[in-house]
């Protein structure tokens, strides 16, 4: 009984240390066979000194789905491709400095971004779409509009600092979270850094285990880290900017926010559907924080269904 006891703590042992050591290459493998299921392709465009990774795939209308700053593509979308895929043509990039998008450009504009992704559309003939951002990916989306504007047939932004997010909102968040600076949260420094990502995103974060965190951070979280700290020091410096802008959206606009985000708070999502007037419709999602596309994957895939169609 002695040996079996110990054979079970060290088969235990064993199991646990494999997980932490695949724990991240299993979760990738996991969201990109949910890619290639949905008929997604992974593709790359070269443009002079930039290189935009991208997935494409599905049928129907045009769809481009722009990801937030703590996760790149394969991660922010896994919990929607297939239900849009059998309903859109699919275009989901990873933005640029994030994961396989690259550039030598030293430019960290949100012009830069939305600039990037019109040529990715211009590359692909698509002339008119539907355009899903969240959070970062909703300033880049509502910029392209901006820029773009008979091209976008709805917009739809998520929880996303577009003109009303203040610096003193950002310091509250800050506070909340026990950081100091937007790098702090969204550029970690140390694996233990992680779980404040969870707490961001989730009104109740899933539970993580401490030993997947090193392999997380190694795999997830390193890349391009001193590029992702600059395009956050220049939204930083261009806050009254953004707050100034004024944007010319001529389309209907879905505007979805987690109930209890406490990173871009509810009163940005009702001032912005003010700014943006009649043709705007704000959805709460309970029980969400700053991802309810993550948190509430169902409702959220029905909210935005439901919009476009």
């Amino acid at each position: 009984m002695a040996k079996q006891t110990l054979m079970h703590i060290f088969l235990s042992l064993f199991l646990l240390s494999l997980c932490a050591c695949n724990f991240y290459q299993c979760q990738e493998g996991m969201v990109e066979s949910k890619f290639k299921s949905a008929g997604l392709e992974s593709k790359y465009l070269a443009i002079e000194n930039t290189g935009i990774h991208y997935w494409k795939g599905g049928k129907g209308f045009p769809l481009l789905m722009l990801h937030g700053f703590g996760a790149d593509s394969r991660f922010q979308w896994a919990e929607q491709v297939e239900t849009f895929s059998s309903l859109y043509t699919l275009i989901i990039p990873d933005l640029i400095y994030f994961d396989g998008s690259t550039s030598s450009s030293n430019d960290f504009s949100i012009d830069f971004q939305a600039e990037m992704m019109t040529r990715l559309m211009d590359h692909l003939k698509i002339d008119r779409f539907f355009l899903l951002g969240v959070s970062y990916g909703g300033l880049v989306g509502i910029t392209l509009t901006d820029k773009i504007p008979g091209r976008i047939g709805k917009l739809i932004i998520c929880d996303s600092p577009v003109k009303f997010y203040s610096v003193q909102d950002s310091e509250e968040a800050w506070k909340a979270f026990g950081v100091n600076s937007a790098q702090d949260l969204f550029v970690p420094k140390r694996p233990e850094d992680l779980p404040r990502l969870l707490e961001l995103a989730y009104y109740h974060p899933p539970w993580t285990p401490d030993f997947v965190l090193p392999d997380v951070y190694e795999n997830m979280f390193k890349n391009q880290q001193e590029e992702k700290s600059r395009l956050l020091d220049y939204l930083k410096d261009e806050n009254e900017y953004f707050r100034q802008k004024e944007y010319t959206v001529n389309c209907d606009v879905l505007l979805i926010w987690g109930r209890h985000d406490a990173l871009i708070p509810l009163k940005t999502a009702e001032q912005l559907k003010s700014y943006l007037g009649s043709k705007t419709e704000l959805v709460i999602i309970e029980d969400t924080a700053h991802m309810p596309g993550m948190e509430r994957p169902e409702q959220f895939n029905k909210v935005v269904l439901d919009f476009l169609q």
